[in-house]
């Protein structure tokens, strides 16, 4: 059978970011301005509701305070001077029963290089992006989404911008996917500019052989392997909480049994208990 894997490129300029306007969400709208800044791109303020005002916008959370914050312009700085940064804000109130939904349809005719959502451990939600939609968002939408944890501070510091991307835990099961997920973060890690990086490469199953890759060459970085046999979500939150890693970084094939569609797919179980941001690359 053929897929479809969607790694990380930089091709639309384009991050999109929606948001339920909670505090849960703060940290993931940080990791998307940082990264639609890095990239020197446009960023989309998505706000999905059934009894949304398309005409209010005050409730959005403010780019020019947080890049003041990292003293990257002045107080009261204008919106052009946002824009000299390179990067270029939109917001957008939507009325629309199906928040998911709207998502997928609004990244379908707005190709984006990324998403970027809030997610709650444990059920991997915001106070609208119930477990049920949040990973229909990555796989409909059929573009990277990066689940950044309400309740951690993840690899972008709230007080400065700084990045913190030392450590990647890259679980694996097939070798395609696995490369998709190696050359993601190759991307990540050179648009971040990491001059440091591990990257650990978990394969659980029961053959003796793990999935031949081509890893990143980079100077500075370094590759690590760990076979593991068992459960599978066992064994990444096992080794997720001994390394501690600043993200995870990993396929997610959707529900392809019904244990997943009882207990969700892996990426989902992964979702609701890890420590970290995890950037979810959707196969079909």
């Amino acid at each position: 059978m053929s897929t479809t894997l969607q790694g990380l490129h930089l091709t639309h300029r384009h991050v999109v970011h929606p948001t339920d306007f909670s505090p849960w969400g703060e940290p993931a709208f940080r990791h998307a301005v940082k990264l639609a800044l890095l990239a020197r791109s446009h960023l989309t303020l998505l706000h999905i509701d059934p009894d949304a005002t398309a005409t209010d916008f005050a409730d959005f959370p403010r780019v020019r305070p947080l890049l003041a914050r990292w003293g990257l312009l002045p107080e009261d700085s204008p919106t052009e001077r946002v824009q000299e940064l390179g990067l270029y804000v939109q917001k957008i109130r939507a009325a629309a029963p199906q928040p998911a939904q709207a998502i997928v349809h609004h990244v379908a005719a707005h190709p984006a290089d990324m998403v970027v959502l809030a997610s709650h451990r444990r059920e991997a939600i915001s106070r609208w992006l119930r477990r049920s939609v949040a990973e229909p968002i990555a796989r409909g939408a059929h573009t990277p989404t990066l689940f950044v944890p309400g309740d951690q501070e993840g690899f972008v510091s709230a007080a400065d911008g700084a990045l913190r991307l030392r450590r990647v835990l890259l679980p694996a099961a097939r070798a395609d996917t696995a490369q998709v997920a190696a050359d993601t973060i190759d991307r990540l890690g050179t648009l971040l500019a990491c001059e440091r990086l591990v990257i650990h490469l978990l394969h659980v199953d029961d053959l003796h052989v793990s999935p031949a890759i081509r890893p990143p060459d980079h100077p500075g970085w370094t590759w690590e392997a760990t076979r593991s046999r068992g459960d599978v979500v066992e064994a990444i939150l096992a080794l997720s909480t001994e390394l501690q890693p600043d993200l995870i970084v990993m396929a997610t094939e959707g529900h392809t049994s019904w244990a997943d569609v009882w207990h969700g797919s892996t990426t989902e179980q992964v979702l609701r208990q890890a420590l970290c941001p995890v950037l979810a690359l959707p196969v079909s």
